[in-house]
């Protein structure tokens, strides 16, 4: 977005208490929100798939007699578990953020901008948590293998290749998450800043 359209637009409003967005820019603020909500909900989507397939597959597979569900093999499943529900709390709360975001841009072009960047904000405090907390699962992981293989429940070359395979899948997904982050989000928020500090209606 640049600073001189949307300059443009704000000389064309009419000068009263409550002063509309132009539709084009409003639009372009509102699309920038609903991207965000559709990334929030798949996220949340895909987590309660894996959380909920990988509960099944243990409590059948241990029903089948295809795997004994153990003691540890019961706390690694919880220990994941309460990685996912950590997950979906924060997936939640963010889209409840952006929620009411959303209701924020039909209003004035003040109120559209902000909410915008708040948006954006949270976006960015997502990518930032993500940025410890994927090596912090891939590490915890990793032990619990570890922990497997010692208690003669997991071989050897299954360490390697599970450990191998979430690191892989971790590196993919931050390396998406770091790319958004800098190549949109970032750039993002700082030119809506710098559009909020033209207007003189940084909050």
């Amino acid at each position: 977005m640049d600073v001189n359209i949307l300059q443009e637009a704000w000389s064309k409003q009419t000068v009263n208490r409550v002063i509309e967005p132009v539709p084009v820019i409003a639009a372009r603020l509102e699309g920038e929100i609903a991207a965000a909500q559709r990334r929030i909900r798949g996220g949340i989507v895909l987590a309660s798939i894996v959380l909920s397939l990988g509960w099944v597959i243990g409590i059948v597979g241990h029903v089948l007699g295809i795997k004994t569900l153990t003691p540890l093999g019961l706390a690694a499943n919880v220990v994941q578990c309460l990685f996912f529900v950590a997950f979906l709390w924060r997936a939640i709360r963010s889209f409840q953020v952006v929620r009411r975001e959303k209701e924020m841009t039909g209003g004035t072009l003040r109120e559209s901008l902000n909410a915008t960047r708040r948006t954006v904000e949270v976006q960015l405090q997502n990518a930032r948590i993500a940025a410890w907390a994927i090596p912090v699962v891939i590490a915890v992981n990793a032990w619990l293998y570890l922990a497997k293989y010692f208690a003669g429940e997991f071989p050897g070359f299954g360490v390697i290749a599970a450990t191998g395979f979430m690191a892989l899948i971790g590196a993919a997904i931050g390396g998406a998450i770091w790319f958004r982050y800098r190549a949109h989000l970032a750039p993002l928020h700082e030119e809506l800043v710098q559009q909020l500090r033209g207007f003189e209606v940084v909050e």
